[in-house]
């Protein structure tokens, strides 16, 4: 589906459109994007995909510095950790006077900030991943590699000359891309794509019309790298992801979109805190808080009596 021809805005896409087009503040920009993680660009995920299906907001790296969203992402022989950093939409990428592409000077302190970052990790590298440590027990002792992204303009500043683009796409450190946040609004639009794709295929198995089912996919291309220098991306989340927040040394829920599905079989309740109201959530759910309580861990995403049931999305 193209983008000139899109069905009618949803009421997300109206809110997220709003919010970019009146340059709204970093908060306003984080708030949403906690509420609405499907529009979330996840560059650079591994074949395993999100990490527990969970993007952690404003970790600290240290008292001082403090990431808009980090994610987790890993396959056999690497772990990834993605930190990213959130600009407003208004901030001006290039200088349009210069005769060359030259980075304007809001671009490069945003791009600066992601370095003093990467310098800090650098330095505190054990620290950080002590922070993390808990998202990672129970995995194969593989490298760990750190990855940025930094979310900042729009494309219309792009589209004034095909170099903008190319210089666009080039890292500005090693390990780091950058995106606007039209960006963001094409990955809303081939997520809703494929899940468009995924319901017609139902309807055919179930009108045993199987043979229609290796037809195109209609997404197409999803990230063309001759477009707007989009990153690639091999994965798309199937549900909207979860977002946790890391206080006092414990983790916690800040925004409880579907069950989890292995994150209780692996942390307990020393490393994780669950509100009253998530906690009554998660019993919906089925899960057994009550022996999580006690120190046992929910084997396969939930266990109820000793018994393995799988949790339902909403």
């Amino acid at each position: 589906m193209s983008e000139s021809n899109q069905p009618p805005l949803d009421d997300a896409e109206r809110e997220f459109l709003q919010l970019v087009e009146n340059n709204a503040l970093e908060p306003e920009l984080q708030a949403f994007l906690e509420r609405r993680t499907e529009f979330l660009v996840l560059p650079y995920l591994l074949h395993h995909g999100l990490l527990d299906d969970v993007v952690i907001s404003q970790f600290p790296l240290d008292t001082s510095l403090v990431t808009d969203f980090t994610y987790l992402t890993k396959h056999s022989s690497e772990l990834r950790v993605v930190f990213v950093e959130i600009e407003r939409a208004g901030k001006t990428l290039f200088k349009t006077s210069a005769p060359y592409p030259t980075e304007h000077s809001e671009l490069t302190a945003a791009v600066a900030q992601v370095k003093t970052w990467a310098e800090f990790l650098e330095r505190s590298r054990a620290e950080v991943l002590r922070r993390l440590s808990p998202l990672m027990r129970g995995l194969s002792p593989i490298p760990i590699d750190f990855r940025y992204v930094l979310v900042i303009g729009r494309d219309t500043q792009l589209d004034l000359d095909n170099s903008l683009r190319q210089r666009w796409a080039k890292e500005p450190i090693p390990g780091m891309c950058c995106v606007t946040w039209d960006t963001l609004l094409r990955h809303y639009w081939k997520q809703r794509d494929q899940v468009l794709h995924r319901r017609a295929a139902i309807q055919q198995a179930l009108e045993d019309r199987l043979e229609e089912l290796l037809g195109p996919d209609p997404r197409g291309n999803l990230w063309d790298a001759a477009d707007r220098g989009d990153p690639p991306v091999e994965w798309l989340p199937r549900e909207r992801p979860n977002v946790l927040s890391l206080t006092r040394e414990r983790y916690t829920f800040k925004a409880l979109h579907h069950p989890p599905q292995w994150l209780f079989g692996r942390l307990g309740p020393n490393e994780f805190e669950v509100s009253p109201a998530h906690r009554r959530m998660l019993v919906d759910w089925g899960y057994d808080m009550d022996s999580w309580d006690k120190g046992i861990l929910l084997k396969g995403g939930l266990t109820v009596n000793g018994d393995f049931r799988r949790a339902t999305s909403r």
